[in-house]
């Protein structure tokens, strides 16, 4: 089978967040699996001049669909003529809204969250295209293949008949060997870690009042380290860093320093007021790390069994930093998530969606 991938956001992209480390370990993954590369070629299709991604094999052929600039201009008026050239027999839309208006083969869509298309946060402009492309993707799409039950039931709230959902949980980067994961970090040694692209959403900044909160009760409290690439409050977290030096901010890291990271911290904090899964959570959770997350019903639905919740607002995560000393000793038990266990499941639906079909 020809199966096609949208890959634009690996295919050049120098500090991929949550949607692009998707994309680039599910292609991992597929790479892998010796029964898939033997029977399918993988198109990865993106919206640039030029592919200056990494190289998943040889059965991975990078097809760009642009047009001008705009990668909305591609999907609206190129992108089913590349697929028809190509004899795709299937496309997956790796993003929440990425359908073309016209697509002549079956179409799989990943709905992350349904952010773009409902946050006030989001400039109206790009609120206005999503809303846009996720019209053609609601017509043209056989299947949504949702991170979390919690965006399976909110993507229902958009009309889609949920016999056209399937849940398809995320996974962890990183491989950790079970000493690694089962040890016991010294939280006078270690610090408190916290993962993700700096914006308003993730609550860095709300974090990081409640650690200065907690530090003036209990100034033996490990450092805070941010790790992520700026995405619009990253100056103002360098600036509460350079006023409280037990605050550091490194921008955004490699994936070999971030498991460094990941296997020095004592306690991995998440205070997110929105997601749709929370990668950094299952890389946490592989690592064996003590977690401490955001009371939101998706957090609760992926890391319930394993982690501390508070409420995401000062006071409660002051409190629970400085309960951690405390409660660490009375750690749960982590679950394990896998890419190739998502590979696995998205394999599966594209068999599905093709044998529907026909083909």
């Amino acid at each position: 089978m020809n199966l096609a991938i949208e890959a634009n956001l690996v295919a050049g992209e120098k500090e991929p967040t949550g949607l692009g480390v998707y994309v680039d370990s599910l292609l991992s993954s597929f790479a892998r699996n010796g029964k898939w590369t033997a029977a399918h070629t993988f198109y990865l299709l993106h919206a640039r001049q030029e592919w200056r991604g990494k190289d998943y094999g040889r059965r991975f052929v990078p097809v760009s669909y642009r047009m001008t600039r705009s990668q909305f201009a591609g999907i609206a008026f190129h992108l089913n003529h590349t697929l028809n050239a190509l004899h795709a027999d299937l496309f997956h839309a790796t993003c929440t809204a990425g359908l073309p208006p016209r697509l002549s083969i079956p179409g799989v869509v990943t709905v992350h969250d349904l952010f773009q298309l409902t946050s006030p946060d989001v400039p109206l402009r790009t609120r206005l295209l999503m809303r846009l492309l996720f019209r053609w993707t609601r017509r043209n799409a056989a299947c949504f293949i949702c991170n979390s039950a919690f965006t399976m039931h909110e993507l229902t709230r958009f009309g889609i008949p949920e016999a056209k959902t399937a849940v398809v949980l995320l996974g962890s980067r990183f491989a950790f060997s079970p000493q690694e994961a089962h040890r016991v970090s010294s939280p006078r040694r270690a610090y408190f870690l916290c993962v993700g692209a700096i914006e308003p959403r993730k609550g860095q900044l709300m974090l990081c009042r409640a650690y200065c909160k907690a530090l003036a009760e209990n100034p033996e409290l490990p450092d805070l380290i941010f790790a992520g690439p700026d995405r619009g409050d990253a100056h103002t977290l360098r600036e509460m860093a350079a006023a409280q030096p037990k605050i550091r901010y490194l921008g955004f890291v490699g994936d070999e320093e971030l498991a460094d990271l990941y296997r020095g911290a004592s306690l991995f904090v998440f205070p997110s007021f929105a997601e749709g899964f929370g990668i950094p959570v299952a890389e946490a959770a592989n690592a064996g790390l003590p977690v401490l997350c955001s009371d939101i019903p998706v957090l609760r639905e992926i890391a319930d069994g394993f982690a501390e919740f508070a409420a995401p607002d000062e006071d409660a995560f002051a409190e629970a930093l400085l309960a951690f000393p405390r409660s660490r000793n009375e750690r749960k038990s982590a679950a394990h998530f896998s890419w190739d266990a998502c590979a696995r499941e998205t394999m599966r639906i594209y068999q599905t969606v093709l044998e529907k079909a026909g083909k």
